[in-house]
């Protein structure tokens, strides 16, 4: 099962349900991830959160970057770094 987000269905004119055709590529090397200044600067700033997406397997860090990327201006919606990378 692939979900397909609301905004996606909206500009697409699918609904839940509706059959979709996919096609997969295999990636023949990793994703580069373009970090945010306003969160490397974050995470420069903490110390633990540092250490924690330093040691993210290969897909984490797109995860926090895409979330990031959403959430628009980290500094003013995630003062610590740290609360959003909690197990």
């Amino acid at each position: 099962m692939i979900s397909v987000s609301a905004a996606v269905r909206a500009a697409t004119g699918l609904k839940g349900g509706d059959p979709v055709h996919v096609t997969l590529t295999v990636a023949d090397s990793p994703p580069e991830v373009t970090i945010p200044a306003d969160f490397a600067a974050a995470l420069a700033a903490d110390e633990q959160a540092g250490a924690f997406f330093g040691k993210l397997s290969k897909a984490g860090p797109d995860q926090f970057v895409v979330r990031v990327k959403h959430l628009g201006n980290l500094t003013a919606l995630l003062p610590r770094p740290s609360a959003m990378m909690s197990p």
